[in-house]
């Protein structure tokens, strides 16, 4: 009976790191504008309401390699 090796923890990350390269490619870019509020004494940067805007997308190729 032939057992099934798992693959090695870096290979599942670089396989990972592959696939949200390749994604950068189709998926269009994008931001939020932020603003910084105090919360209890505390400043927490949030996102402001309907303040998404599209970006120039910047697909990945050989970064992944300094991934």
């Amino acid at each position: 009976m032939l057992k099934k090796k798992f693959p090695h923890t870096f290979a599942i990350v670089f396989y990972i790191i592959i696939i949200a390269a390749a994604l950068t490619w189709f998926i269009p870019g994008g931001s939020y504008e932020r603003q910084t509020i105090n919360v209890n004494g505390a400043d927490r940067e949030v996102i402001v309401n309907n303040s998404f805007k599209f970006v120039e997308s910047q697909p990945q190729t050989w970064e992944i390699f300094a991934a």
